[in-house]
């Protein structure tokens, strides 16, 4: 919980440290090798917990703390269990990547000249890590009768994840004064403010704005979407890619989110808005 707090308080309050962590991590291999150990043996001791008692054939991470944590348990208890990860990310920084864990499926066919680790090329295969069940098969008029929006609207799906994290109230506001007229469907997950300052926004903009919290019906609006709007990072990106529909990444979260962002635009992926007048461009 604490490590949870920590980092959703440094991307909201302090940015710049974690463009500085992540900076330094992906271009120093000791500052990698430090990170990798003190990750490791914080959270392997308490992944020891879980397993104890279990006896798994196959354990897969999907997160760097839980790739850490294996990597601590082969070395530091003998922990044997095949093990692999799943990157869904399209920059794999050096605390993806461990010496401990047997395959790393990766998006990118270069993802070894940054996961800083001498063999990585070894435990590397591609292929992109699945999405929940429903993303790509329905329509767009199927999902807008299903959600109630309107059938011919251009509409704009803007998310900035579970945590509703990102430049999500400026770029609606841009949008909802748009001529030609667009829809914006903005997803504000657990950010309970940011969720209450676009309902204000909505009753100002009847017709233009749909507004929800935390949501379980991410296919269906998907699948209603023009286009999706998000913070350049995360699984929303393989999401908006399997459904599918064009993705905008808006004012990218600083590290893992500009150079996901980065290898997305490269490679024709996504495009991307730096700022509200870019997004309103793009758009």
């Amino acid at each position: 919980r604490a490590a949870r707090w920590a980092y959703g308080f440094q991307l909201s309050a302090l940015p710049w440290t974690s463009e500085v962590f992540y900076d330094w991590l992906s271009r120093s291999e000791r500052f990698a090798s430090l990170a990798r150990a003190s990750v490791g043996a914080f959270f392997g001791r308490r992944l020891a917990k879980v397993l104890a008692g279990r006896d798994p054939d196959l354990v897969i991470s999907t997160y760097p703390f839980g790739s850490a944590a294996l990597d601590w348990l082969r070395e530091k208890r003998g922990y044997s269990t095949v093990t692999v990860t799943y990157c869904p990310a399209f920059h794999v920084h050096p605390l993806w990547a461990y010496r401990g864990i047997d395959l790393h499926f990766v998006m990118y066919d270069s993802a070894a000249d940054d996961a800083l680790l001498p063999g990585f090329q070894q435990s590397m295969r591609l292929g992109a890590p699945p999405v929940r069940r429903g993303f790509g098969a329905m329509s767009r008029p199927e999902a807008r009768r299903q959600l109630g929006l309107p059938p011919e609207d251009f509409i704009v799906l803007m998310t900035g994840g579970a945590w509703g994290l990102g430049g999500i109230a400026e770029g609606v506001e841009a949008l909802v004064k748009l001529e030609p007229a667009v829809h914006a469907v903005a997803v504000c997950g657990k950010n309970a403010s940011l969720e209450a300052g676009l309902r204000s926004l909505a009753a100002a903009h009847s017709g233009r704005l749909t507004v929800h919290g935390y949501v379980s019906t991410m296919p269906e609006l998907m699948a209603a979407a023009s286009v999706v709007v998000t913070n350049g990072a995360g699984v929303t990106v393989l999401e908006a890619l399997r459904a599918p529909r064009p993705v905008v990444a808006f004012a990218p979260l600083v590290g893992h989110g500009t150079a996901s962002t980065t290898e997305m635009v490269r490679r024709h992926l996504a495009v991307e808005a730096r700022n509200v007048p870019e997004l309103v461009e793009q758009i």
